[in-house]
């Protein structure tokens, strides 16, 4: 047993290295690292990042070996740390001096600057991303400036308005040294936020969104406030609206599926419903766990759904001068409906590759069932069943079956039952008791068949044909004694597959399938 590379290797922290074992036939693999078997690694290949010492060992049908050990070492870089000199005074054009403990080769400052130090004076969180000797990458933890005597303002709730924008609400601060705010919504880059408008000291604290479109998805929205000597605060914690997306489930129910609220804490989801954006009710409450439900009895047409949660405590935009008479206390989510949405609906249905065949035959069943069933149960009318999607079965005696599938989503089934569907022809001459047999010849022809019967005794028999709808098409009654011959003429009727049923007055004796091919 072996590893390539022999090693060992050192690497940068972070980086992997993909080790590969000795190939061989009926070979098996379990990886270990420090001689602790790693789970799951049980492949041919591994792929190695921590430091340390890796093993692998490798058995077939006989015996079992371990390799030598791959070691895998780490460069000793040093992660950079941001110090820094000086201090920002607000309400003055201090500066603040950013460097670092130790020496790199490069530097790639989150302010776009790429020196060793840079002096900064603005509000933000500032990062730095640099190149060691060993041409390691990496980078610092985010150091923290603010230039404001303010303390960041809370967002008291986001969500959608009437006019399907987005809303933030907030509690102005009781300070007069408060000039404005700004409004921050997270880019396309996570965590990364831009600023999309502000709104004066003296104007109500509510902020509508022009450019969102709820429909699409949830939005993160921070704010910042500007002191009236232009420091800005940090930006506060986010908030993040519900986004609702709905989806058809089984027999004409409707999946909702949402992205929750962010930004404070609450207990309960409310779901709505109505048939009109103008006339939702209260449907259902759900656990603020929760992040999907399926109205199993929805009404007809076209539904429309909203989710909506509550802040307890209440939200009131103040202005300079009193409290808004409007409480701004529920966030609720886009309106979604199903206007364009086909419900999907379970269907048992399936095909059988052979219907009738001679003695014994072979079916390969197909499920063609509709809804996605996940589990199915088989009935082939000789008395055993099936519980694979698509069965293979052998029909061992003649006869004609009734085939039977029960197909199933979950705890939703349907069934179907195709009768008569599996036909089992004889193979030539067919004993009938002890006392007769009988043969249909020529098969297939133009119509002119004839019907053998060796009779030990005598009988009177009915002979009935039908087509493929079941409607007879010719009968007649004789008696058979010894060996009778009975010619039948079906040639007016048209090309085709007819069934064949002599019968006794007891019982149906002899059951063939005939073929008009003129």
């Amino acid at each position: 047993a072996a590893i390539s590379p022999a090693g060992p290797v050192t690497l940068c922290n972070g980086d992997s290295i993909l080790l590969s074992a000795s190939a061989g036939t009926n070979y098996s693999y379990q990886w270990s690292y420090n001689n602790m078997i790693i789970p799951d690694a049980d492949s041919i290949f591994f792929y190695a990042k921590q430091a340390g010492n890796y093993r692998v060992i490798i058995s077939d049908n006989i015996c079992s070996q371990t390799s030598p050990a791959f070691v895998l070492n780490h460069f000793p870089s040093i992660v950079p740390a941001i110090q820094s000199s000086g201090i920002i005074q607000p309400c003055t054009n201090d500066s603040l001096n950013l460097s670092l403990l130790v020496n790199y080769n490069s530097y790639n400052w989150s302010s776009g600057e790429t020196t060793a130090s840079i002096y900064i004076n603005q509000t933000g969180y500032y990062q730095v991303t640099v190149t060691d000797n060993y041409g390691c990458n990496m980078s610092s933890s985010p150091f923290i400036v603010s230039n404001s005597f303010l303390n960041p303002p809370n967002i008291c709730i986001v969500g959608v308005d009437s006019l399907n924008h987005n809303r933030l609400v907030w509690e102005r601060q009781n300070n007069a040294l408060i000039d404005s705010f700004y409004v921050y919504r997270e880019s396309f880059i996570a965590g990364q936020y831009n600023k999309i408008g502000a709104l004066s000291f003296s104007e109500t604290s509510l902020f509508v969104d022009i450019n969102s479109n709820p429909a699409v998805q949830a939005y993160r929205y921070k704010i910042a406030a500007v002191d009236t000597c232009g420091g800005q605060t940090l930006l506060s914690d986010y908030h993040k609206t519900i986004h609702l997306t709905i989806n058809a489930g089984l027999n004409g129910s409707w999946n909702l599926i949402w992205d929750g609220y962010e930004g404070f804490v609450f207990n309960t989801y409310r779901i709505y419903r109505g048939t009109s954006t103008n006339n939702m009710s209260l449907l259902t409450q759900l656990p603020s766990s929760s992040v999907s439900y399926t109205d199993l009895n929805p009404p007809t047409g076209v539904v429309y759904y909203q989710i909506e949660v509550v802040k307890a405590s209440g939200c009131y935009p103040d202005t300079t001068s009193s409290k808004a008479n409007t409480n701004y206390n529920t966030s609720r989510s886009n309106t979604a409906n199903n206007g364009n949405i086909t419900p999907v609906y379970l269907t048992a249905d399936f095909n059988g590759d052979i219907q009738s065949g001679i003695w014994p035959i072979q079916v390969s069943f197909t499920d063609y069932s509709s809804g996605a069933p996940d589990n199915w149960y088989w009935s082939f009318g000789d008395g055993n069943t099936s519980i694979e999607q698509n069965p293979n079965h052998t029909y061992n005696n003649t006869g004609i079956y009734n085939v039977s599938l029960v197909a199933c989503n979950g705890n939703t089934c349907d069934t179907i039952i195709k009768q008569d569907y599996i036909e089992v022809l004889p193979n030539g001459m067919v004993e009938i008791g002890v006392e007769m047999s009988a043969m249909l010849y020529p098969n297939p022809n133009d119509g002119s068949f004839t019907l053998e019967i060796n009779d030990k005794g005598t009988h009177k028999l009915d002979l009935h044909i039908y087509n493929n709808i079941g409607s007879e098409v010719y009968s007649d009654q004789f008696r058979s004694s010894e060996k009778t011959l009975k010619k039948i003429n079906l040639q007016t009727l048209s090309n085709g597959v007819y069934y064949v049923h002599l019968n006794t007055e007891r019982a149906v004796i002899y059951r063939s399938k005939v073929v008009i091919n003129k």
